[in-house]
């Protein structure tokens, strides 16, 4: 895999080369990490980004309901779960 998550996203498809140059202009002006820098430009779509980390860490995406083991699910604290933007879809 490439040796940055930018790379990967040039690698995969997921941008092309004159976007990475402005992502990477970003990082040098604003000292942002890889990460930031692909949420704050907006160049790649969240549900994009999350593709990507998927594709670069191999961590499936799924669906809350298709998972079959909730007890993890039923310790997790809700405020937290919306404080961090995750809200769960409806069965």
């Amino acid at each position: 895999m490439a040796k940055s998550l930018i790379s990967a996203a040039v690698k995969l498809g997921y941008i092309d080369r004159a976007q990475k140059e402005k992502i990477q202009k970003y990082r040098e002006e604003t000292g942002q990490s890889e990460d930031n820098a692909l949420r704050d430009t907006k160049i790649i779509s969240e549900e994009n980004i999350l593709r990507l980390y998927s594709d670069v860490y191999r961590i499936p995406i799924g669906k809350i309901k298709d998972i079959k083991d909730t007890s993890l699910l039923q310790r997790l604290n809700s405020k937290e779960l919306y404080r961090l933007s995750f809200i769960p879809e409806k069965s």
